[in-house]
């Protein structure tokens, strides 16, 4: 054998050997057959080709190859045997999971040595060779085909060719998984970036709570990959909580799980850990398996809360609670009785909640431990508490107070926004009225923020303790800073909008050592608020608008005061059809549904399509009627 032949024999050998180290598979094949030669010297035969590939990016193979035939020699009493050896490659592929497709080219050096009364002598030389098969995979690692190929077998220094021939067999093809580290299945390991937050357990069904890196240790690909990760008594184990549709053999993929909690996750008083089964189903080869595997979640403390988006702190505000709820109804339907017609429900019912609260001994209490004043512009861990908390332990901090507050006034349809600025909360309240009509419901409109779906006046929770006055009007100087832009760091939230993102979170103590004021506690804190309301700010608007000598806006700021009389007087000097739609609604607060109806018809003698007085004659006529 010459040199040339030696050093592709040993550049065979190394270049295997390398790859073999580093591989994920060996591949071990064996091909016996029928050899049709395409040459009259020799009839038909048999032989066998023998495969060691290593698996190359998972759809190509290379390696060593060994061969063998025996053709019979025509004519002659005798066979010529060839043995053979080289490199080969191929590539393969499976259109499904149990059918293989494959093909490949070879060559390198044989040799011929005949045998019987031939007249020949042995001699080698090079050969190659190209094949094609198709067969069925039993099991990741067997696969059984039919084989078909060409070979020829060359005599390079007489420009001849010794034969050609066309093999026809059978391929047995096994796999041998080699480097892949850890044993053959499906492993999983959990990447939690953090905690699971209590408060967020309703975002947690459609936002990730942990990273799943999912390995396929099998020598085939798993499809239709569907994870369930069951929380026990903190979760449903019902629910999907991730997917993938193929992962290739051997091969990782990170996959964002979900976990549907349940209100049990609120339970956690400290930080904690969670044992979970992650159940993985998944096909292989047509099969459906599943795998099952422990997963660790770690868990914040209920009260946990980072600051990083503000409108986060929604999730707290809790109107469904049930103990809130009942408190929330009760002091409405106890204000309801007293309100002033004309004036802001939103206002009445906002000052009415507010006392309430505080002569049932709700405080401000400063805490020590996680102070909101240092807090809330950190990204340190704050201590946040649940409404109900709040309301049993008859104390907060500003947030805390906004919180409950909020939850109380949202309970009873009275939307809400805050605004956190550096040394106080600010609640925010709907005024229920169009910004043309809120600043006529104020002394100063600048105090008033629009967000284009609301008007909002403010309370500060810094002056909490001072009363619903004094808390509103520190509220107006603190809306009107931020609107100038004394706070920077100022962020609004409406709350009905964070809702989308930050579902409300339902913590629930089943019960409440709070006691409601009774009825003329609450009835005489709302009258003292109003009083204060209608003195401090009405009074200012009615002496505006009478400067501009607007009859109409005079009587409606006197409606808005309760003075019917006066507001009669005016709306009648005015003598438009918005004042005597207004003058009609006067009579209608103080029942005299005749005057009304008369009113309402003098409207629709001069604006037939009126539709305030259309609806208000209806309703006017209906009272009379009864």
């Amino acid at each position: 054998m010459n040199k040339a032949k030696k050093i592709l024999i040993s550049a065979a050998l190394l270049f295997c050997a390398t790859w073999t180290l580093h591989s994920m598979e060996l591949t071990f094949r064996v091909s016996p057959g029928i050899n049709i030669p395409l040459s009259s010297n020799y009839t038909l035969g048999a032989g066998s080709t023998f495969q060691a590939d290593v698996d190359l990016f998972g759809f190509l193979t290379a390696g060593l190859e060994g061969h063998f035939s025996m053709l019979p020699m025509s004519g002659l009493d005798g066979n010529s045997f060839i043995y053979g050896g080289g490199l080969g490659v191929g590539a393969y592929y499976y259109p499904i999971s149990r059918l293989y497709v494959g093909a490949g080219i070879a060559g390198g050096v044989y040799q011929l040595t005949p045998d019987g009364n031939t007249g020949m002598d042995s001699y080698s030389d090079l050969y190659y060779r190209a094949y094609a098969e198709a067969g069925f995979r039993f099991s990741p690692s067997l696969v059984v085909s039919a084989t078909g190929g060409f070979s020829s077998f060359l005599l390079l220094k007489s420009s001849d060719i010794t034969t050609n021939q066309i093999n026809a067999g059978v391929s047995v093809r096994y796999t041998v998984p080699l480097g892949k580290g850890g044993s053959a299945g499906i492993s999983a390991s959990s990447n939690q970036y953090d905690a699971v937050y209590p408060i967020f357990m309703d975002a947690y069904r459609t936002n990730p709570v942990t990273t799943i890196m999912l390995r396929n240790g099998n020598g085939a690909e798993i499809t239709n990959v569907k994870l369930t990760l069951n929380a026990g008594k903190y979760g449903s184990s019902t629910a999907d909580s991730g997917t993938v549709r193929k992962i290739k053999k051997y091969s990782s993929v990170e996959i964002p799980v979900s976990v549907d909690f349940t209100s049990d996750i609120l339970r956690f008083t400290e930080s904690g850990k969670i044992l979970c089964d992650l159940q993985v189903e998944y096909e292989m080869l047509g099969k459906k398996m599943k795998s099952s595997h422990n997963v660790i979640l770690s868990v914040a403390s209920r009260n946990a809360f980072a600051w990083g988006d503000v409108a986060a702190l929604s999730s707290f505000i809790a109107p469904e609670t049930p103990e809130i709820l009942a408190v929330a109804k009760a002091i409405a339907g106890t204000a309801r009785n007293s309100f002033l017609t004309g004036m802001s429900r939103n206002l009445q019912v906002s000052a009415a909640m507010f006392e309430a609260l505080r002569q049932g001994g709700i405080r401000y209490s400063g805490d020590k431990s996680t102070p909101y004043v240092d807090y809330h512009l950190s990204d340190q861990l704050d201590y946040i508490q649940y409404p109900i908390q709040t309301l049993n332990s008859l104390s907060g901090d500003y947030d805390d107070l906004g919180i409950l507050l909020a939850s109380c006034l949202e309970a009873v349809q009275v939307p809400t926004a805050y605004i956190t600025v550096d040394d106080d909360f600010i609640l925010l309240i709907a005024t229920g009225s169009s910004a043309s009509v809120s600043a006529n419901m104020f002394a100063d409109p600048d105090t008033l923020l629009d967000d284009g779906e609301n008007v909002y006046f403010g309370l500060s929770m810094a002056a909490f303790d001072k009363g619903f006055t004094a808390s509103r009007k520190e509220g107006a100087k603190k809306v009107k800073s931020v609107l100038a832009g004394d706070y920077p760091s100022a962020e609004f939230v409406n709350v009905d909008a964070a809702w989308q993102s930050y579902s409300p979170a339902v913590f629930s103590e089943n019960g409440t050592y709070f006691e409601t004021p009774s009825s003329s506690v609450i009835t005489a804190g709302m009258k003292k608020a109003v009083d204060e309301y209608i003195n401090g700010d009405l009074s200012v608007v009615l002496a505006r608008v009478k400067k501009e000598g607007d009859h109409n806006k005079t009587g409606v700021a006197l409606v808005r005061m309760g003075r019917y009389s006066d507001a009669k007087a005016e709306f009648q000097k005015d003598g438009s059809i918005k004042a005597l739609n207004n003058l009609a609604n006067v009579y209608m607060i103080e029942k005299n549904y005749s005057q009304a109806a008369a009113t309402y018809r003098k409207v629709l003698s001069r604006e037939p399509e009126n539709s305030i007085a259309i609806k208000g004659l209806e309703s006017a006529s209906s009272k009379l009627s009864e």
